[in-house]
This record gives structure tokens, C-alpha cells and sequence, in this order.
């Protein structure tokens, strides 16, 4: 299941289901679908579903829209982070800003990640002080391409 956070373009291959239809495609089909949250309501409704879930692969993309704490979000996708692994649930993220969108709460829960090509010098600094990457090797990195991390 994907969380389609912004609408995002590359996504729109991928059938994307309302929030009403989201627990019968995921769970009782097993379908791999998209919900686009309209509002931070259908956002914390689909969250909190996925907390109750087993067995699910899920992928938030533009996960700062719900772990950015300067827009006062992130409590239930941060508990969802905490307990993924205790429900066998993957969960996977996507970020622009490692330094500052994603919590170190959240951050403490990822014990891998995919780096792609960066050219901030914020976010290269936080990438080889926290996980020791190389930052050359960081903004170097070609479109489509990444370096695992921890």
C-alpha cells in the first residue's frame, strides 16, 4: 500500500483507492493500491488502520507531510514507525530533507535506508555526521540510483 501524500505523478500507475475502500482492497483482498489523504483527518484515519495491520508493506511518500513536527503532525505515523515491526509490517518512507522533515524518533526506527543523490549541504552534513556516508559519494550518486546507509 502506498500513502500518495502529494498526488505525485510517478504514482498515478498505481490504482489508488478512497478511504473507504482502503481496508477491503488491502486487507480482506490483498490488492497493492494508493490512497491520496485529502485532508489530515483521512490521513490520521488511514494511519491509525495501518497501526492495527499485520503483514502489510506500506510506503509513505513525502513523509514529511506527516512526521513534520513544525506542521504539528507525525504523532500516529510515528507510533506506526515505532510498532511496524511488532505487527510484521514494512514500512518504507520517503523524504527531500533528511535533517529536518523527518524526527529523530522516527529516524531511531529506521535501521536502513536508500540514499539518492543530495546536493544540500544541510542535508549531506546530517547524512555523513549521523551515518557516516561520504558526502561526495552522496551528491555524486547518477538519477535513480542510491546508497544503502544505517
Amino acid at each position: 500500500m502506498v500513502i500518495d501524500s502529494a498526488g505525485a505523478v510517478n504514482l498515478q500507475g498505481i490504482p489508488h483507492v478512497g478511504l473507504r475502500e482502503l481496508p477491503d482492497a488491502v486487507w480482506r483482498d490483498g490488492r497493492s493500491v494508493a490512497f491520496h489523504p485529502e485532508s489530515d483527518s483521512d490521513a490520521q484515519a488511514a494511519l491509525e488502520a495501518l497501526h492495527a495491520a499485520r503483514g502489510v508493506h506500506v510506503l509513505v511518500d513525502e513523509s514529511a507531510f506527516w512526521v513534520d513536527s513544525a506542521r504539528g503532525r507525525g504523532g500516529v505515523l510515528e507510533r506506526v514507525a515505532r510498532s511496524a515491526r511488532h505487527y510484521g509490517m514494512t514500512l518504507a518512507m520517503t523524504s527531500q530533507y533528511i535533517g529536518s522533515d523527518v524526527s529523530q524518533q522516527v529516524m531511531a526506527c529506521a535501521p536502513e535506508m536508500a540514499v539518492f543523490r543530495s546536493r544540500s549541504p544541510r542535508a549531506l552534513r546530517v547524512l555523513e555526521d549521523r551515518y557516516g556516508l561520504d558526502q561526495a559519494q552522496v551528491a555524486a550518486l547518477e538519477n535513480d540510483t542510491y546508497m544503502g546507509g544505517r
